[in-house]
Order: structure tokens, then C-alpha cells, then sequence
């Protein structure tokens, strides 16, 4: 993990700080990755001096513009879209979540499809107990969407 520190004039800072705005443009310029930490530096332009506030929030998602699917804009090849954490860092854990359970259905599907060709394959384990495995792990993730315990 990283940290870097940068300067951020202060309409952007205010909003970052109040967390109205979640997310930073930057050239790449660094090495920025998920998990790394911003450090803004409220910055004037016009007295070109730092206020001495400053913020940290992690980079909970990057999006390098050079890489953006479908028609691609060059005048965007060299920057980032990098989404921060909130005051409290629930946005990253919000991403994290995402992330597993994303991986947690994908686990679940390939169960299913594959739950024949384990049981060929001589798993101790039957087709119909892998499939009662993946409805229960469904019914458990559509239950917690639906009550939000799986949102956060």
C-alpha cells in the first residue's frame, strides 16, 4: 500500500472532505492502485499556498481511462477515475463486498454446471449434495439482499 500525496484545490477538497464527491481525476502520473491511500492537500491556485487541511481516503476502485471498452477516446489515454472511500470507509468496503459476492455466485454457478462431472469424476461427494449446497448458498444471498444484511 501506497500512500500519495497530492494537491486539491478547494471546491474539490470541500467535496471530497463532505464526502459529496467520491471520486478523484488525476493524470497517470504514479503508480496508483486499489488500496493505495490519497492524501489531498487543500491547495489555492490564486495564493499558491496550502490551507493546511488535509484528507486521506483509499482507492477503492481505478479506472484507467486508456483502457475503456467500446470506442475509446485518445484524449483520455493517460488519466485515471479513481473511486475513494467515504469519511468512514464504506465505500471500499462496499467494493470489497461486491467483489465476494460476484465471486460467491460465480462459485455457486460453476457448482451447478459441474456437479455431474464431479460425481463421474468419483468425488465422495454426490451431484445432488453440491446442488443442494448451491440452492441453500442462493436462497441465503437472495435472503440477505433482500433484508440489506448483504448490502453493506
Amino acid at each position: 500500500m501506497m500512500i500519495h500525496e497530492l494537491k486539491c484545490w478547494p471546491e474539490y477538497f470541500q467535496a471530497v472532505k463532505s464526502g459529496a464527491k467520491t471520486f478523484e481525476v488525476r493524470k497517470r502520473d504514479r503508480a496508483y492502485k486499489e488500496g493505495d491511500m490519497l492524501r489531498l492537500r487543500e491547495y489555492d491556485p490564486k495564493t499558491l499556498e496550502y490551507s493546511g487541511d488535509e484528507i486521506t481516503r483509499e482507492i477503492a476502485y481505478l479506472l484507467d481511462m486508456a483502457y475503456l471498452p467500446g470506442d475509446n477516446l485518445p484524449h483520455f489515454a493517460g488519466y485515471v477515475v479513481m473511486g475513494l472511500s467515504l469519511p468512514d470507509g464504506t465505500v471500499a468496503l462496499r467494493v470489497e463486498n461486491e467483489r465476494l459476492r460476484t465471486a460467491h455466485w460465480e462459485i455457486i454457478a460453476i457448482l451447478e454446471e459441474e456437479a455431474d462431472f464431479l460425481g463421474r469424476m468419483g468425488w465422495k461427494i454426490t451431484p445432488d449434495d453440491l446442488r443442494a449446497w448451491a440452492s441453500k448458498s442462493r436462497a441465503a444471498l437472495e435472503k440477505g439482499f433482500a433484508d440489506g444484511s448483504a448490502s453493506e
